[in-house]
């Protein structure tokens, strides 16, 4: 039986993450260790939770492909989005994120206010409104987002550093804030400065010694003496390693690796042009779809889900001026549109004949998604279905769908459906409207 690896990799948007990467190699210089910084891609902070998911995913793997046993999400951003996610993806990987350090700010906080500064994407995640809920108890917390900081220190731009921290401090400690929380690895590397703004009398929390420790208790195995770093980026490999000399006084030979790009919604609109299916995340479930005015996409998609020939699907359209495009609405359809859309209730009204196949009715829906709604805008209207087998449950986000359907589908837009129920139906041919199908909408 082949042994278990202790190789730890660490992946990060970017730099960020060389604050853990340092305190674990003063725990355990010489035990072997991956660093992959995604500076490509970065910030992951300003970016949506589901692209950050699908990306985190993307770059466990590449660590796990090169022998790595442990993983460390050295990103509060990553960790927000991804970590409960990485978990039930790989369940035989132990995983280590960054926590928020809420907990330990809660403790020492003399005034019971504490500062934290992070990312817009850390600050939406469930993992800090968990971390807020289990540990915050009788403090406050001044929450302040930090955009563009993270690149500010990324790129090594000390002015424009200072500059945000002027913009960003103040209103936690005029509110009152006594310990202050980094939630981001790369706010780390600004800890002098911090201080500087702040004064001695805030207590400045920093997670990282924290992250290295757990990481090294999750070893599966002793920490080794015989290994060595290695670095890896997606960006310019000579100017990460001018930044780790700069940071770290430390001279790196890092090798670039290439990741493909998530796919976009000019592929989805390209794929859709062709009569192809694609993947869109909806805000009730994740949904498979095709041009309703394809008829033979239309019956591809009947054929892929395993559904009975001719049964119509419900067309999602990005607007109610859309929709009125391809149906009629009487008084009662148009109030409930009014009221409902964009949101998890669809609406079937006598058909206009635009959609072939829908000259007596059809179902007409404006998700609440920012995905599918920027599909929408570009493509025109589409028929969706649920991402599953006929009778079998739904998927809720593009990985879900992919062990699904596999190849079968073109593009898989990114992102997670967080309703989870099927949207509610209403017959509006009448003057008296009827529920099909109950769901989110009461």
């Amino acid at each position: 039986m082949a042994a278990v690896s202790t190789t730890i990799g660490i992946f990060d948007s970017g730099i960020g993450g060389l604050a853990v990467l340092a305190e674990l190699e003063r725990l355990a210089p010489a035990h072997p260790m991956i660093y992959l910084a995604d500076q490509a891609w970065m910030p992951y902070g300003e970016r949506t939770l589901g692209a950050v998911r699908a990306r985190s995913e993307a770059m466990t793997r590449q660590l796990l492909d090169r022998g790595a046993g442990v993983i460390v999400v050295a990103c509060n951003s990553a960790s927000a989005a991804a970590l409960h996610s990485l978990r039930e993806r790989f369940p035989d990987i132990p995983f280590v994120g960054m926590e928020p350090a809420v907990k330990p700010a809660a403790e020492q906080t003399a005034k019971g206010v504490i500062g934290v500064l992070a990312t817009n994407a850390t600050f939406q995640g469930e993992l800090y409104a968990s971390v807020v809920d289990r540990h915050a108890s009788g403090v406050s917390i001044v929450e302040q987002a930090c955009p563009g900081l993270a690149m500010a220190v990324e790129r090594g731009d000390i002015t424009l550093s200072r500059a945000l921290l002027a913009e960003y401090l103040p209103p936690l400690i005029d509110g009152g804030a006594d310990t202050l929380v980094l939630g981001c690895t790369h706010y780390s590397f600004l800890v002098p400065e911090i201080r500087t703004a702040i004064g001695p009398a805030v207590r400045v929390i920093d997670p990282a010694p924290a992250v290295a420790r757990q990481a090294l208790r999750l070893l599966p195995g002793p920490v080794q003496t015989d290994g060595h770093t290695d670095y890896l980026t997606t960006g310019d490999p000579s100017a990460f390693a001018a930044r780790i000399q700069e940071l770290r006084g430390v001279a790196v030979d890092p090798v670039r690796v290439t990741m493909p790009e998530p796919p976009s919604i000019g592929d989805a609109v390209e794929a859709l042009r062709a009569g192809l299916v694609v993947g869109v995340p909806t805000d009730t479930v994740y949904g498979i779809g095709v041009d309703p005015r394809n008829p033979n996409a239309v019956a591809a998609l009947a054929d892929l889900k395993g559904r009975v020939p001719g049964r119509p699907f419900p067309v999602l359209v990005a607007s109610i001026d859309q929709a009125f495009t391809l149906g009629t609405f009487n008084a009662s359809a148009r109030r409930l549109a009014s009221d409902h859309w964009p949101g998890p209730l669809t609406l079937v009204v006598p058909a206009t004949g635009v959609v072939p196949g829908s000259e007596g009715t059809i179902g007409l829906r404006v998700p609440d998604h920012p995905a599918a709604l920027a599909l929408l805008e570009t493509a025109g209207p589409l028929a969706v279905t649920s991402a599953n087998l006929s009778g079998e449950g739904e998927a809720h986000d593009d990985r879900q769908a992919r062990a699904i359907f596999g190849r079968k589908v073109a593009v898989y837009l990114e992102g997670h459906s967080p309703g989870g129920v099927a949207s509610t139906v209403i017959d509006c041919t009448a003057a008296s409207p009827a529920i099909l199908r109950t769901g989110p909408v009461g």
